[in-house]
């Protein structure tokens, strides 16, 4: 109780003070950072109120930080601070990927491919990366094309994890061979300086190693794996749920098994490699976890 009374008085000295200032703007880059994070891990805490919160604020950023389709960086009071950094489009576009994992909504997916697309002409380097500073931009001497991380994960990295999980999601295998370029072109400049390159080797990995789980199918058991699926603690990880095996690009290496089964099913692929069709959750979980250990 002492202690309660105290602090009423030293709340009532200090707001007699002059208030620090508040920095309220709204940055493209760390919001979608925030959406990407509520959106996976809203199923594995049972949350699905954090994935609203998520879309929330995408879609704040996506009607009030764009322009004619690009993002800008910052929004304060109505004021939009244009064009974005390489950063705003690497989070954003993390961000609508998690959200359509999330909802399986295909607006998420389209938005991130134009996103994508505008990344590509205004801030692709020679190099295989991105300058962080757009083509149209405020003219500069040099145009920072940094590779480390630093407060958070340097945009190549993210950029690199969105490619691959773009070519997964749409079968569309420019998007990896652009990550492979990316990979080719920013690696010998990793090398000497591998810990402060843990986002690049950490989507390298991604690249090279991480699951996707194809969900085929309309019914109840489809929507029970993919509930297993989403809470499966695997951050790298790629759901793909599609109604029916047609739906699958041709040469999906879980296509052929997926046409032979009757029903829903899943199957657990990596590289071109896909499992038998599982038809368990418990099984689900197993069968991921086998692959990764094998992996290793």
């Amino acid at each position: 109780i002492r202690l309660a009374m105290l602090r009423d008085k030293l709340l009532a000295v200090r707001a007699t003070r002059v208030p620090p200032g508040r920095d309220d703007k709204v940055l493209a880059d760390w919001n979608g950072l925030m959406i990407a994070a509520l959106a996976n891990v809203a199923p594995r805490f049972g949350r699905p109120e954090w994935v609203e919160l998520a879309a929330g604020a995408f879609r704040f950023i996506a009607e009030s930080m764009t322009r004619e389709g690009r993002l800008g960086h910052s929004w304060r009071e109505g004021r939009l601070v244009f064009p974005s950094l390489a950063s705003d489009y690497a989070a954003m576009i993390g961000a609508a990927l998690a959200l359509h994992q999330a909802t399986g909504e295909a607006q998420y997916l389209e938005r991130a491919r134009a996103w994508q697309t505008a990344l590509e002409t205004h801030h692709a380097a020679e190099d295989g990366g991105y300058y962080l500073t757009a083509d149209d931009a405020e003219g500069l001497i040099l145009r920072p094309d940094a590779t480390a991380d630093d407060a958070v994960t340097n945009p190549n990295a993210l950029i690199a994890r969105n490619l691959v999980r773009l070519a997964t999601l749409t079968g569309d295998e420019s998007y990896r061979a652009r990550a492979d370029r990316l990979f080719e072109g920013l690696m010998p400049r990793a090398a000497p300086q591998l810990y402060s390159h843990a986002g690049l080797l950490n989507a390298l990995d991604t690249r090279l190693r991480a699951p996707e789980i194809v969900v085929v199918g309309a019914g109840d058991l489809a929507e029970a794996l993919v509930d297993t699926a989403a809470r499966l603690p695997r951050v790298d990880m790629t759901i793909q749920r599609v109604g029916d095996a047609t739906a699958l690009p041709v040469d999906h290496p879980a296509k052929a098994k997926a046409l032979t089964v009757e029903g829903d099913a899943a199957f657990v692929c990596a590289g071109a490699v896909c499992s038998l069709p599982v038809t368990d959750t418990n099984r689900l979980a197993e069968t991921v976890l086998a692959r990764a250990e094998s992996s290793v």
